[in-house]
């Protein structure tokens, strides 16, 4: 009998055949989200280059940098419900999810904890790049994934007011996935961002394995 350790090393190699082509398929449709996500429509979709990234990254980021630390490249699908007049705070209003490739997985658990976790709560009460000011960031803990994963959870002030953003990303071998909620207000929803990103990592895990 294959041990755990032995069938996630089984799926870290299956990734190694994986090409950009196929990554806008290792992400879930409307009709696949967590019930939470229930109603939402496809808001904006697409190939996400390293030269986009360092656009809507951190400081400092650039794209040259961000191929320098072992990036592909990537597909975003972002989804959002259509808002009452007066929506109350804690409601979450978008969710998204980014499947990234890499060149390694030793590249993939890099940027989680050096860009992902290091950043993001780095920056925490900076103005970003895009104007809008990161008031909080924090490591929130996940489990039940296959290999590496971490948390954020952050408070932004935007243009509409205040937003909180849950953040999740995992790696499965030369793959990292990204699921991401947005609330109103400085609500957290991990519960939420964590089932979106289990989901991910099954569709992940399929298509590296030859599967839809």
């Amino acid at each position: 009998m294959t041990s755990p350790e032995g069938r996630t090393d089984a799926l870290r190699r299956a990734t190694d055949a994986v090409a950009e082509a196929d990554l806008e398929r290792m992400l879930l449709h409307p009709e696949e989200m967590p019930s939470e996500l229930a109603g939402f429509v496809v808001a904006r979709e697409g190939e996400l280059d390293n030269g986009t990234m360092a656009e809507h990254g951190f400081p400092g980021q650039t794209e040259e940098s961000i191929r320098e630390a072992g990036r592909v490249g990537g597909y975003l699908r972002e989804i959002s419900r259509e808002l009452e007049e007066e929506p109350e705070g804690g409601l979450i209003v978008s969710a998204g999810m980014v499947a990234h490739l890499f060149n390694d997985g030793a590249s993939v658990e890099r940027w989680i904890d050096e860009t992902f976790l290091t950043e993001f709560v780095g920056n925490a009460g900076r103005v970003l790049d895009n104007g809008h000011e990161l008031l909080h960031a924090e490591e929130v803990p996940v489990s039940g994934f296959h290999g590496k994963a971490a948390g954020v959870f952050a408070v932004h002030d935007v243009p509409v007011g205040v937003i909180g953003s849950t953040i999740v990303d995992f790696a499965l071998g030369r793959l990292l996935g990204v699921a991401f909620v947005v609330a109103l207000g400085g609500r957290e929803h991990l519960s939420t961002a964590r089932e979106l990103g289990l989901r991910m990592e099954r569709r992940f895990v399929s298509v590296a394995l030859g599967g839809d």
